[in-house]
């Protein structure tokens, strides 16, 4: 025989051996060249197929392959099962990069080394700096909020402190709708928040129309609570006037309140000071100012008109009801306009004593009982 072919004979002979070898205890067990690693025995010069070179930090008994993590900062070598410095970006995995100086593995910002691997810092598996998922509590499920562990509730419970098992209002505003207030009528995780819908408000006792997030009694386009009467668009509650029963200076809140409808609510003014109510005056667009209307203004109507022209009367020297009682019976002056605005004045007509008011014009005199005149105030040779 050769000795080619008893070499070749040689070599397949120990990979039979290599095959059927017995686990080891210490390095002496294994062949020369060889350690014994985890009951096997290995090669003792790492091997160097990734073209880096080795450094083994780690006790040889550790295999890095079995126990993923403990090389920290460092590579594991799939071969060999020991820790070597990295010496370039892909040996650290996705989201890994490798610091060459130093040899080191480090994480992209947002991650953080787990198990040999870069996780992102904001999952609920792998939270902030964790490599465990968040923990659950009772009644709910552990979740991860800008990087920090918290928890949600399961659908059934509500949040109380670190628990999730309310069934009184302990820690939060409501359980039903039934518990929330007309302004924040609907109860939404445990507060109580704006309506959306008429819907939202049924249980609000005789509030059953939402307008800007709040339960109402009525608003102008659903008035069809009031009963006929018209619905105060600054309050939202229906008041006590049937629609279009307002004359022509007569006190209202809405325009619907005007019996004509070419008049509207308005506010208005006595001696440059406002007033708190609200008169139905003409539209000047659609009435022409004759007395005792023979002002010109423009203004808002309390129902939210964009600003028009109204008519209206010398608001320097007489009010709405100065000149609404006009010709009525007095005694003083007292008897006539606006308690305290001094706006009326009790004078002799025909020898009886009826309520009269300044004026600075035939036009500020109301007409009717005929040829009206301005004598410093209204007066009519034949008053009714």
């Amino acid at each position: 025989m050769n000795f080619r072919a008893f070499a070749i004979i040689l070599f397949m002979g120990s990979l039979s051996c290599d095959a059927q070898r017995a686990l080891c205890s210490i390095d002496s067990d294994c062949f020369l060249g060889e350690k014994c690693l985890d009951q096997a025995c290995v090669a003792a010069t790492p091997n160097l197929d990734m073209g880096v070179d080795v450094r083994v930090d780690m006790p040889v008994t550790v295999d890095c392959r079995a126990n993923p993590g403990v090389c920290l900062s460092q590579v594991c070598n799939t071969t060999t099962g020991m820790c070597f410095d990295c010496t370039f970006d892909k040996q650290c995995g996705i989201n890994g990069t490798c610091d060459e100086p130093s040899g080191e593995c480090q994480c992209a910002p947002g991650y953080h080394p787990c198990g040999g691997t870069c996780v992102t810092d904001d999952a609920d598996a792998t939270c902030g700096d964790r490599c465990d998922p968040c923990p659950d509590t009772i009644n709910g499920s552990g979740i991860c909020e800008n990087k920090a562990c918290s928890f949600q509730c399961d659908p059934q419970f509500l949040r109380c402190g670190d628990d999730c098992d309310v069934s009184e209002l302990e820690c939060v505003q409501c359980l039903t709708n039934a518990d929330c207030p007309a302004d924040d009528a609907v109860c939404s995780g445990g507060n109580c928040v704006a309506c959306r819908n008429d819907n939202d408000c049924a249980l609000q006792l005789g509030l059953p129309v939402c307008s800007n997030g709040s339960c109402v009694e009525c608003t102008e386009t659903k008035k069809n609570q009031c009963s006929g009467n018209t619905c105060d668009p600054a309050t939202n509650l229906c008041s006590t006037t049937q629609i279009e029963s307002v004359r022509a200076c007569g006190r209202c809140v809405s325009d619907d309140d005007c019996l004509d409808r070419d008049q509207d609510c308005v506010k208005m003014k006595f001696n440059g000071v406002d007033r708190d109510d609200g008169y139905c005056l003409y539209r000047a667009s659609e009435f022409n100012c004759m007395r005792p209307y023979p002002v010109r203004v423009d203004r808002q109507s309390l129902s939210g008109k964009p600003e028009t022209t109204y008519c209206t009367v010398n608001e320097a020297v007489v009010t709405c009801e100065a000149l609404l009682q006009y010709g009525d019976v007095c005694d003083q002056d007292g008897d006539c306009g606006v308690e305290g605005l001094n706006d009326g004045l009790c004078k002799p007509f025909s020898g009886v004593y009826r309520c009269s008011y300044q004026c600075e014009s035939d036009a500020d005199c109301s007409p009717p009982f005929g040829a009206t005149s301005c004598l410093t105030y209204c007066v009519t040779p034949n008053p009714g």
